[in-house]
């Protein structure tokens, strides 16, 4: 069974991506997160390999799914607890990625699943050292375990934990994510690029913002 799990927070404002302040304020920080949420799911059921999706709710209290998970609030325990439901019997292959790296698009997806079937694990970097996509062809609760989340090391450290582990591992190219305001600088810049991949959600809730020309801010609009 193939299964795909989108990871997400609420847009709630105050809550919503704190680290873009202040070049947005809360309210504008909300909107744009709801909006690469919903590029997100259009990605996740546009997707052709998997054979179910989820979309996997963490919230403020370190809850996934409404159901409690130990270890609280850390990321690893949440990670481990998500690869559990899907990595269940061998043969699986589970993939888990984020609401907030636009350039992750449904073909990223089925790359990771395809190259699950010669290896252990799949990640996706992002430009920060972390990763915007996981997947697993077997369950590794050691592989998150005392990790060194948000921070420049989360890649480096997966990678070391599997290799520790004997898991075989691929990466793929790299993914933009939005966290800070210079990651906020390289969306606009790629929103005038041509062949740049921006979901129709984002354009749209950049353009809403004033953040982008409304010719470029229809979710049609292609930059020639």
């Amino acid at each position: 069974m193939r299964r795909l799990a989108l990871l997400a927070q609420p847009p709630t404002i105050g809550q919503a991506k704190p680290r873009l302040s202040p070049a947005l304020p809360p309210g504008a920080a909300a909107a744009l997160a709801g909006a690469l949420l919903e590029d997100a799911v259009d990605a996740m059921r546009a997707a052709a390999a998997p054979d179910e999706r989820f979309l996997s709710w963490v919230g403020a209290d370190g809850t996934l799914l409404g159901r409690e998970v130990p270890g609280g609030e850390d990321p690893g325990a949440r990670l481990a607890a998500a690869f559990q439901s899907l990595v269940q019997i061998e043969g699986d292959r589970g993939v888990l990625f984020g609401a907030d790296c636009p350039s992750l698009t449904a073909a990223t997806i089925d790359l990771a699943f395809e190259k699950l079937e010669g290896a252990d694990v799949v990640l996706a970097p992002t430009r920060a050292g972390g990763v915007g996509l996981i997947g697993l062809s077997r369950s590794a609760e050691a592989l998150f375990r005392d990790g060194a989340w948000s921070t420049g090391r989360v890649l480096a450290q997966l990678a070391e934990r599997a290799e520790s582990l004997g898991m075989s591992l691929v990466r793929l190219d790299p993914v933009e994510d939005v966290d800070t305001a210079e990651d906020l600088c390289r969306l606009l810049a790629a929103a005038v690029t041509p062949g740049a991949t921006i979901g129709p959600s984002t354009r749209l809730a950049l353009g809403k913002l004033g953040m982008l020309p409304a010719a470029l801010a229809s979710p049609s609009a292609a930059v020639g």
